[in-house]
Parts: structure tokens; sequence; C-alpha cells
């Protein structure tokens, strides 16, 4: 019974690593589509600063799902490995990862808020084709950063609770009789440190 519960914690994580490949690979397509049918170019120049405007200076929101979604697919990768692993260094990376993508889906969904507060604006009929293709996209990546925070928060609280399961395979040693006369206690005034 404990193997199996055991067993079904692990296939959990093994499933939240599965979504997280399946989210990262969507943020990915939908970002190349973006980039090639979205916003020409020409609406990204701005003369008077002599060059490119981007929106955000610390992570130009261009291209954001392609960086999201190969985090995710580590994130996911990790997560696959981890629960076939089940060690805790393992289950601790995933953590580790799965709390980074829920910050970057965070992010996502913040970038992808301002095309479509700036495209829905214009009525369909006076809207062109590109300006179209980017609010869907844009509405999209918001639902992928959605459900990012909701699998990361999830598998956040997965990998601290699953933790404890992990079975550290230094302590798992089985003496028998003969083998524990064979253990001899070494008193502290004989350790050795360092090299």
């Amino acid at each position: 019974m404990l193997s199996s519960s055991i067993g079904l914690r692990f296939y959990s994580i093994a499933l939240c690593g599965l979504l997280f490949c399946l989210l990262g690979v969507g943020g990915i397509i939908l970002s190349a589509v973006e980039l090639f049918q979205g916003r020409p170019s020409v609406y990204h120049y701005d003369t008077s600063r002599g060059g490119l405007a981007v929106e955000n200076p610390l992570w130009p929101s261009a291209g954001r799902g392609i960086w999201v979604g190969l985090v995710f697919i580590a994130t996911g990768l990790v997560g696959i490995l981890a629960s076939r692993e089940r060690t805790p260094p393992a289950l601790m990376g995933f953590t580790a990862l799965v709390g980074t993508s829920t910050i970057l889906s965070f992010y996502l969904i913040m970038t992808s808020i301002i095309p479509v507060k700036y495209d829905a604006k214009a009525s369909d009929e006076t809207r062109p084709q590109w300006e179209t293709i980017e609010l869907t996209i844009s509405s999209l990546l918001i639902a992928v950063g959605s459900a990012g925070c909701i699998l990361g928060i999830l598998g956040t609280f997965c990998g601290i609770l699953f933790s404890n399961i992990c079975a550290d395979q230094r302590e798992n040693i089985d003496l028998s009789g003969d083998d524990v006369e064979k253990i001899s206690i070494i008193p502290p005034e004989r350790y050795r440190y360092g090299i």
C-alpha cells in the first residue's frame, strides 16, 4: 500500500513535468507565429530615438513565449527525471525550477497583457490583420502563462511535500548479524580532518 502511494506521488511529479513540457512547446509555437505573422517591424521603428522602441528594457517582450517555453521544457524534463530517480537532490532541483517557472509565468502574463490592452481598443473593422493575430496570440499566451502559474504553484507544493518521501540511498543499509560485528567504532580523537 505504501509503495503504491509513493509511486502515485511520483507519477504526479512526472505528469506535472509532462504538462510543463507541453506548455513550453505551446508557448514556443505561439510566440514563433506571433514573430512571423504579428506586428511588422516597421511599426516597432522609432526614428526619434534612432532605433527600435522596446517596451521593456530589461527583457523585450518580442519572443517572450520562446524564452519562457524553453524554461518550461527544462522544468518538465527535470520533473520527469526526478520522478524516475526519486532522490532528494533531483526533487529539490525540480522544485527550484518550478518556482522559477512560476515567476516567469507571471512575466509572460504581464507582457502579454500590454498588446491585448492596446489592440482591444480598436474596432474589428478598422483593425489590421497583424493586430488581430497579435491580439489572438497574446490572449493565448496569457492562457499559457496562467496555466503555468497554476501548474507551478501545484508543482512547488508537491515538490515540498514529497521531498520527505524520497529515499536517501546513502542511508539504506541492510545489516545482517555478521555485518554488525565487523563494524568498528572510531573514537573522536582518532578522526582525521582535512587532507
